[in-house]
């Protein structure tokens, strides 16, 4: 392990500044026009799964792949929810009650826990983007040498606007 660490302490510099530079000021941040669209069809995503068995995103603007990966992480946060909150109403009411309706359940956990579901989205494409800055170095490496991989990686983790689509859900 100390000689993969000291071997690669360069490499290991370059990933901590590309996280560094992705995940500072991540939130609060300025919304991007396409956020919305894709937090929408991601969360019916997981809706019409929970409720209906359907995967079909129903939306194909940006391709499927975001709307999965969104959802992917959506679902434990809203399907959570929803069991604390059953939970909740069965524990502390009579046990004559109904369980909860999550279609009328899911519009109000969204809105509960937008802030959540934000950071998370975004987090997720910030993971992508340092996880790019490492491709990009092994690639530079393979092709060339260890020199022009670490100079690759390097540009791309402080690249403006590699570092700024980092910060957005969004397919940029």
């Amino acid at each position: 392990m100390k000689l993969f660490l000291k071997k690669n302490m360069l490499l290991l510099s370059i990933l901590f500044l590309a996280a560094f530079l992705r995940f500072v000021g991540l939130v609060p941040n300025i919304s991007h026009p396409d956020e919305g669209h894709v937090q929408i069809y991601s969360s019916d995503l997981v809706k019409n799964f929970l409720t209906e068995g359907d995967l079909n995103p129903h939306t194909f603007k940006y391709g499927s792949a975001i709307f999965y990966l969104q959802a992917l992480f959506y679902l434990p946060i809203l399907a959570g929810a929803y069991i604390l909150e059953s939970l909740n109403v069965l524990l502390s009411s009579s046990f004559t009650s109904k369980v909860l309706d999550y279609t009328l359940f899911h519009e109000e956990a969204v809105r509960r826990y937008s802030d959540l579901l934000l950071i998370v989205g975004r987090g997720q494409i910030a993971i992508f983007g340092i996880l790019s800055v490492l491709i990009v170095y092994l690639i530079g490496r393979e092709l060339f040498d260890k020199r022009v991989g670490l100079i690759s990686a390097l540009l791309l983790a402080v690249g403006p606007m590699h570092v700024r689509d980092s910060r957005y859900i969004t397919t940029d």
